[in-house]
């Protein structure tokens, strides 16, 4: 099974009440859409002191894959669009510290890579090799230029779909793997593995698994040693449908939960119970602008991407594809520096 017809499977099951409900409240194509209740004035204001502010930079993939989408925030039109190559899947997206967008692309049929693009939807400018019948999740990127790139294995047995998932290294200036981390928990899952992050130390992190246990996790790597047989498992509480995975500065540990539709927000060590924080709907990917006032959370079920301040999580406003409120949303990453 490929990741086209297994992840994205798993979370359209999952999210598929809230596609339904969110095509009867779409906003009009074009827009921003307010807080809920604010009044015309409150929100010529709102816009005004956003106008003042220097503009940040997101991007945002859609889950159907082939296209992503630039954002001058507040927006609300994307400003430039990438299209990539057809018949891909692409969930999560990633930027590097020279603004590249990186794309894990999954290939029907073929073996899967990491596109890199040029800053402002530009032309390729790199592309990661994957393993062989490896599909490509995410990516981080680490200390001295390594990145770290999320795998899922897809296996078929009697009992069904099955799946393993380690980390590929690549070096700086690697276009295949130079190392791999691994661990046995990270293996024979029902379900693949959701997200992979780095915190300020370096170390790597994997959270798993969508729908699968009692107890979700993660497992923490090593990031200045190479290949890994083994990482620390750290359960992690009050978790239901772990998604994506961030760090702030202060190291605290940001989880999407996708059936809560909520954020978990873990402070190290990341043993005890979480701050909760609700969501305008349940979310593949979430990320943190670089000077952590913002969080963008991609929001499928909506079409959109929800803009909250940082740390406080209030609801700010939401973007769409332009002229298209029920396209999916899936992955976000901002522009460094912004």
């Amino acid at each position: 099974m490929k990741i086209g017809q297994g992840l994205i499977g798993t979370v359209l099951i999952v999210l598929g009440p809230l596609f339904f409900a969110a095509c009867g409240n779409a906003p009009a194509p074009g827009g921003v859409v307010p807080p809920e209740g604010a009044s015309a004035l409150q929100e010529t204001l709102h816009l005004r002191i956003r106008a003042a502010t220097p503009a940040r930079v997101l991007y945002a993939s859609r889950g159907e894959g082939e296209i992503y989408y630039g954002y001058h925030l507040p927006g609300p039109d994307p400003f430039c669009q990438s299209q990539l190559v057809k018949y891909t899947t692409t969930i999560r997206i990633s930027t590097d510290k020279a603004g590249n967008v990186w794309v894990p692309t999954a290939v029907t049929g073929g073996t899967g890579y990491f596109a890199a693009f040029a800053p402002n939807c530009g032309a390729q400018v790199e592309k990661l090799s994957a393993p062989e019948n490896a599909d490509p999740l995410d990516i981080v990127f680490g200390h001295h230029g390594a990145a770290y790139g999320l795998m899922v294995y897809f296996v078929e047995t009697r009992h069904g779909s099955r799946s393993n998932n380690s980390v590929s290294l690549y070096l700086a200036g690697a276009t295949i793997p130079s190392g791999q981390l691994t661990d046995p928990a990270l293996n024979n899952t029902r379900e693949p593995a959701d997200g992979v992050g780095i915190d300020s130390h370096g170390d790597v992190y994997v959270i798993c698994c969508l729908q699968i246990k009692a107890s979700r996790f993660a497992i923490k790597f090593n990031g200045r040693s190479g290949s890994q047989s083994r990482g620390k498992k750290i359960v992690l509480q009050d978790l239901t449908s772990p998604e994506s995975l961030t760090f702030d500065s202060a190291d605290n540990m940001i989880v999407s939960d996708l059936a809560d539709a909520s954020l978990n927000v873990y402070a190290p060590p990341y043993t005890g119970a979480p701050t909760i924080y609700p969501l305008q709907g349940a979310s593949l990917q979430c990320a943190l602008s670089s000077d952590e006032t913002l969080l963008a959370c991609a929001d499928p079920g909506a079409g959109t991407i929800d803009l909250y301040s940082y740390p406080s999580l209030t609801y700010q406003y939401s973007l769409y594809a332009s002229g298209y409120p029920s396209i999916t949303l899936a992955g976000v990453a901002f522009a460094p520096g912004k």
